[in-house]
This record gives C-alpha cells, sequence and structure tokens, in this order.
C-alpha cells in the first residue's frame, strides 16, 4: 500500500511489540524514525535536530515523498495517537518551510 504508514508501540515488551507488528499489517512503522521513547522526547529530539540542521536522512525523505503524495497515516492504538498527531504537525510544518 504506497504511501501508507504506521504509527506503534516500540518498546521492548515483547508481548507489544509482537501484537504492534502484527496490526501492522506489513506497514512502516513510521515512529522508528523519529527518536525518543514517548511523544514529548520525540518532540524534544525533533526540533533540537532542526535547530541544529541535524535532522535524520530517513525523516527528510519520508517528509520529501509526503510533500508531493498523499499519505495516509494509521495509528494503531489510543496510546500512539499523541505520536502521531506530532508526526502529522511536524510534516505540516514542514512542508510550509
Amino acid at each position: 500500500m504506497k504511501n501508507h504508514y504506521c504509527v506503534g508501540y516500540e518498546g521492548k515488551d515483547f508481548a507489544l511489540a509482537t501484537w504492534s507488528n502484527k496490526q501492522s499489517k506489513g506497514l512502516t512503522n513510521i515512529a522508528t524514525f523519529f527518536s525518543g521513547s514517548s511523544a514529548e522526547e520525540k518532540r524534544q529530539v525533533l526540533w533540537q535536530q532542526v535547530e541544529t540542521r541535524t535532522l535524520d536522512k530517513r525523516i527528510s525523505r519520508f517528509c520529501d515523498r509526503a510533500r508531493d503524495n498523499d499519505l495516509y497515516l494509521w495509528y494503531l492504538s489510543s496510546h500512539d495517537l499523541p505520536t502521531a498527531q506530532l508526526i502529522q504537525r511536524f510534516l505540516a510544518w514542514y512542508h510550509n518551510q
């Protein structure tokens, strides 16, 4: 499914990781592109990278790809919603730059 990504659990709990992987149905878990274990940590790391101009190449390629194509972002559980919202807000900011 082109341009479909998921946002899911990425921690060390094997049961949750297995569940998340099954739910993702083979979609790329975009949350793994962003460093940090929570949405707040990801936000802090992301803006630090922006300020120091050291944005991860995977993130910039993802953003550039999303600029030219429709993007579908699926979050796997309500716990993943803050991270999905962070990614949506960042994409909107990135595309307005």
